[in-house]
């Protein structure tokens, strides 16, 4: 059992069907687009933006309870909703705390990447299969079916170590953990774009 201060890895894990692996590549997408998050977040708030303020708390949330962060999942439940009421005294007691959290988070998740196998960026890519995946997962995306949303994911997961495609599947994972299907079908649309030119 792997152990992360903040997680619980047992809860992430079962998410993933029990597969390890899968959840240390899901806990990399979260670690890496939360991150970039973070000076949107700050922009935000320096300008009064309540509305896109509660959108990255939202996705940081919904992301949060998906790999067993649940203390960080209630926080950003506290702060969306604080934005959502244009609690602005709560937010100016609270953000910085809030941040410092998810930053620590962030490193905890970190620590234990670094700590597991490196992955072989070199695998060969099978097009036919990556396009049916990536189409399939579109459909899912756009009917909401979960179940054709984890299966097409899985699939996706043997072309997320791959030098020339991975970093763009990785991104579309991010796009799905935090519940944007619509840049997630954007990125996905991206990809099928420069196969069809290959």
């Amino acid at each position: 059992m792997i152990f992360i201060d903040g997680l619980d890895t047992e809860k992430g894990i079962a998410t993933m069907r029990g597969k390890t692996d899968k959840y240390l590549k899901l806990l990399a997408v979260f670690e890496k687009d939360v991150r970039k998050k973070l000076p949107d977040m700050a922009n935000a708030l320096a300008n009064s933006d309540l509305i896109s303020y509660t959108t990255h708390t939202h996705a940081i949330k919904s992301a949060a309870a998906y790999i067993g962060a649940n203390k960080l999942a209630e926080a950003s439940r506290h702060m969306e909703n604080a934005s959502k009421n244009d609690d602005k005294a709560y937010i100016a007691a609270n953000s910085a705390g809030y941040v410092a959290y998810l930053d620590e988070i962030l490193t905890n998740i970190r620590a234990a990447l670094m700590e597991s196998t490196p992955q072989d960026r070199q695998a060969p890519i099978d097009l036919q299969k990556l396009t049916l995946s990536l189409d399939g997962l579109k459909r899912g995306l756009a009917d909401y079916d979960l179940d054709e949303i984890d299966k097409h994911s899985d699939a996706l997961e043997a072309f997320a170590s791959h030098a020339d495609i991975g970093s763009q599947i990785e991104k579309i994972m991010a796009h799905k953990i935090l519940g944007e299907y619509e840049e997630a079908a954007t990125a996905i649309d991206a990809i099928l774009s420069g196969l069809s030119n290959r």
